[in-house]
């Protein structure tokens, strides 16, 4: 029986077949085609397929979620309704970067390079959001290597890799994380004066209270 059997062994152990994985997909997304054995060429294109997959997926969950968020915060007893326009977009954004922290993680997981893994992500998968499926090619090539007389073949991405685009220096980040700390910081600030008016509210309606109650025990010693 050939059960739990899938995949090619391509004549090596276990952790040979998961190095040979890691270093045929690393070259594929960096330069864009490979020239490699036609069994080694097939096993890995459903690969790297896989992985484009993955970060296509991750914009799917998002869209999806911030849906559900925006239709969930229009109904009054949600406790979204009670959230102010910018504090929902920032419990959505909140909410898309974990997503995107995951589904990033499945891909350096795999290729053990997060440069790279970045690259898929960011300036890869972008480019077949209109493709379901067929990410890569397999060309044979009449040529058969000389040492053994095998098969080979092209393994090669089907669109032209884009310029990258996650390059950014070193001023962009920091200017990049000192502006989205200070949305959050006038996110909490608000946050922060809201909850001051909703303490003085309360701390007025009981001194009408106490008042209240005040003068009515001045009327009953009076009359008594």
């Amino acid at each position: 029986m050939m059960h739990l059997n899938k995949g090619r062994q391509l004549g090596r152990n276990s952790a040979h077949r998961r190095a040979l994985k890691r270093n045929v997909l690393t070259s594929l997304f960096t330069y864009g085609k490979i020239t490699t054995l036609l069994t080694i060429a097939k096993e890995h294109a459903r690969a790297a397929d896989k992985l484009i997959t993955i970060a296509k997926r991750a914009e799917t969950r998002i869209a999806a979620m911030t849906q559900k968020m925006k239709s969930a915060a229009a109904i009054p007893d949600n406790p979204l309704s009670k959230l102010s326009p910018e504090e929902l977009q920032a419990e959505i954004n909140r909410q898309a970067d974990a997503i995107r922290v995951a589904h990033l993680r499945r891909i350096i997981t795999e290729l053990q390079d997060k440069k790279t893994a970045f690259r898929v992500f960011y300036d890869i998968a972008p480019q077949y959001a209109k493709r379901n499926g067929g990410y890569t090619a397999v060309y044979h090539l009449s040529k058969r290597r000389l040492k053994d007389n095998a098969q080979q073949a092209i393994l090669k991405l089907v669109e032209e890799l884009p310029p990258e685009q996650t390059a950014q220096s070193k001023e962009e980040r920091k200017a990049a994380k000192e502006k989205e700390k200070e949305r959050k910081a006038e996110i909490n600030r608000k946050k922060k004066e809201r909850k001051e008016k909703e303490k003085e509210k309360q701390r007025a309606i009981k001194e009408k209270e106490k008042e209240k109650l005040r003068k009515q025990k001045e009327k009953k010693d009076k009359k008594s």
